[in-house]
């Protein structure tokens, strides 16, 4: 506590991420390539903005200007919300650290964050489309990650890739293999596309959006041999919305 009093007022510009009193150093330690952007919510409902900054399976180093200390909730998806408490006096300039007290998910309630939580949060593009492809025939792996980094690096779909699912097509049926299990994913029109990737032998992508116009999905189909294939989901909704307002002309972005 007293280090990050001393440091507030002898190197305020030090950023605290570079600090290993902050969020100690260890094996899951790491510093997202790019902040990520989540909500902080309080009992009553407030929400603050914040930027998680660095972490770890236990902690997150947050920016944001919430009360310090306080009980929050992070939800990062529908079925996975993490609740946090503010650590006061570690950290300075609205930096703070926030202990994970627990760790919702469908499966279950737990203390930490689990490896694949972890990796999501804390990877770059090029380290969770390495994850998400791994399952895939080696001699097929190389090509879709470079599709699919040439996606990322054209748009935002990086925020999709949180929220994916990978799967396998054989004998007319799908094998979950990992990710997002409880994704709600179009089933009928996943089979259509592959059956073209796996008759036309070719890599094929197409975007679906879900009978009740609400989701929107990007969808990777890819050929193993004659009657099998491995298929690529995500959910792309709030890429398409982010884009769509960013597009907008100013004044009008919230119209529909």
């Amino acid at each position: 506590m007293r280090r990050c009093l001393e440091c507030a007022q002898k190197d305020p510009d030090r950023r605290c991420v570079e600090c290993h009193y902050f969020i100690r150093p260890a094996p899951v330690r790491r510093v997202p390539s790019t902040p990520v952007r989540v909500l902080l919510e309080d009992e009553s409902g407030r929400q603050y903005p914040a930027q998680l900054l660095v972490l770890s399976t236990r902690e997150f180093g947050l920016e944001t200007e919430a009360p310090v200390p306080g009980r929050y909730v992070i939800r990062l998806k529908e079925s996975l919300w993490v609740e946090v408490a503010g650590v006061p006096f570690k950290g300075k300039n609205n930096v703070h650290v926030f202990d994970i007290l627990r760790v919702h998910r469908k499966q279950g309630t737990a203390l930490r964050l689990s490896k694949e939580e972890y990796q999501l949060l804390a990877g770059s593009a090029g380290e969770i489309v390495q994850e998400i492809t791994k399952h895939l025939p080696e001699h097929l792996q190389d090509l879709v990650r470079e599709k699919l980094l040439a996606e990322v690096e054209k748009s935002e779909l990086i925020n999709a890739l949180k929220v994916g699912k990978v799967m396998k097509y054989e004998g007319g049926r799908f094998r979950y293999i990992s990710g997002q299990a409880d994704l709600d994913l179009p089933m009928e029109e996943a089979e259509k596309l592959m059956r073209q990737a796996i008759r036309q032998g070719e890599h094929r992508r197409e975007v679906i959006v879900s009978a009740d116009g609400q989701k929107v999905f990007d969808l990777h189909g890819v050929p193993f041999d004659h009657r099998s294939g491995g298929l690529l989901a995500f959910d792309i909704t709030e890429v398409i919305e982010k884009e769509r307002k960013r597009d907008a002309p100013a004044g009008v972005a919230g119209l529909p």
